[in-house]
């Protein structure tokens, strides 16, 4: 039973959902934060990106070290995964008011849902541009979990 605990933690998708999950919750606090503290002064669209500024260098630095396990190429890695990211980013931009507006529910669950949404997006762009590297380096892991183990 340890023995399959240590594989799934050290497998790549749970990590990243367990980061993801992380940053999910630590990017909703910070745009709720900014929106309840600034919402009077700046329209919701921009607390989400000042709060995607904060979360994405916070996700950067996590998913590099813990996640994806790579070395050098630190400005590189930050530029592509900023590109991955711009994507989520402009989906939002336009998902966000069109749930408020379709939806009439308030701007805090609607970013939720937006959130949830493109989560999956992000695992895919970070997985196969932001952080890849040849096989050789990552194998370890991303070593398949066996569940008769």
């Amino acid at each position: 039973m340890l023995d399959k605990a240590k594989k799934l933690v050290r497998h790549e998708k749970f990590k990243f959902l367990l980061t993801g999950g992380f940053n999910t919750v630590f990017g909703f606090v910070i745009f709720s934060a900014i929106q309840w503290s600034f919402g009077r002064y700046i329209t919701y669209i921009g607390s989400l990106y000042v709060s995607h500024l904060i979360s994405s260098t916070v996700a950067f630095a996590i998913y590099r070290r813990f996640v994806f396990v790579v070395e050098g190429h630190l400005f590189r890695d930050f530029w592509r995964f900023q590109t991955v990211y711009i994507v989520p980013l402009i989906a939002n931009t336009f998902l966000l008011p069109a749930i408020v507006l379709t939806s009439h529910i308030n701007v805090y669950l609607a970013q939720g849902i937006a959130t949830l949404v493109l989560t999956i997006v992000s695992y895919l762009g970070h997985k196969y541009f932001s952080f890849r590297r040849p096989n050789e380096t990552r194998e370890a892991s991303e070593s398949p979990i066996d569940p008769t183990d």
